[in-house]
């Protein structure tokens, strides 16, 4: 996604990044056997596609819903690329898609003050070319922003082992991309591929995303229970993918089946990187 277009060329050097801490997340003991998480789920997915759709227009200008006033400004204007038009219909007016492939040469008659590169784990095949691409499309003097994830699930406290069907479903499914070279884990190279593409004042910063409202502190709560959503939402995008390593559709489902009930039940404590 990019911001407004201007100027030519980007930066050429590159300049170093602090070391990050990633400390563990503390484990929620009071809630582990709460008899209404089914209904926190289904009353959470519900309330949260309803408020964040939500937006607000002032002055004729349209302004974010989700945590209301965190900014300031109206919304900005985005041109957003991606391989299948799957984007909505009712997109603001200073929002425009187009289909096309990031990894294909880049065509546009201008440069962007802002570039972000965000979720495309699993995506792309070539990620040296990507950020030469983005690097070259910069206005001088611009930013580029990548977000991207290690999809790698892992527990700090042991809880997650190799036995859970989760970890079987991860290391599985993760293997499948890892085979057609669509890694599914860009998030540890982001930073040296910032520096040998070229950019300067890099800075990385790691976090973990809980798979479950089972962290104590409350925002990473909140977070855990979008992230488990989503993720059970998801699952059966995978069959195809799976089926690729000789089980049955049948297989699969049960497996996900499997999956689903073990990543409700909160016996573990895992999470991803971002």
């Amino acid at each position: 996604m990019a911001d407004a277009p201007a100027g030519s060329a980007a930066p050429a050097t590159t300049a170093a990044s602090p070391t990050v801490e990633i400390v563990p997340i503390e484990v929620d003991r009071d809630t582990v056997d709460d008899p209404t998480f089914e209904e926190q789920l289904t009353t959470f997915t519900a309330s949260l596609s309803s408020s964040v759709l939500d937006y607000p227009v002032e002055h004729g200008r349209r302004y974010h819903a989700f945590r209301k006033g965190s900014y300031v400004f109206p919304n900005d204007e985005v041109i957003g690329c991606d391989l299948s038009p799957i984007q909505p219909t009712w997109v603001p007016p200073n929002v425009k898609f187009e289909v096309d492939d990031v990894e294909s040469e880049w065509t546009y008659n201008f440069t962007f003050d802002f570039i972000m590169c965000r979720y495309m784990a699993g995506s792309i095949g070539d990620w040296p070319k990507l950020f030469k691409s983005i690097y070259d499309n910069i206005t001088p003097g611009g930013w580029a922003e990548f977000q991207d994830w290690d999809l790698r699930c892992a527990s700090d406290d042991g809880t997650l082992t190799a036995e859970h069907v989760t970890h079987q479903w991860c290391t599985s499914f993760l293997g499948v991309l890892d085979s057609i070279n669509r890694n599914a884990y860009p998030g540890p190279k982001l930073l040296d591929r910032a520096k040998t593409a070229g950019f300067i004042n890099t800075h990385e910063e790691v976090i973990k995303v809980p798979l479950g409202p089972w962290p104590k502190d409350p925002r990473l709560k909140e977070i855990g229970m979008m992230n488990l959503v989503q993720t059970l939402d998801g699952l059966d995008a995978s069959l195809k993918a799976l089926m690729m390593l000789g089980y049955t559709e049948e297989e699969v489902t049960l497996m996900l089946a499997r999956v689903r009930k073990e990543l409700k039940s909160r016996e573990f404590h895992s999470y991803i990187k971002l």
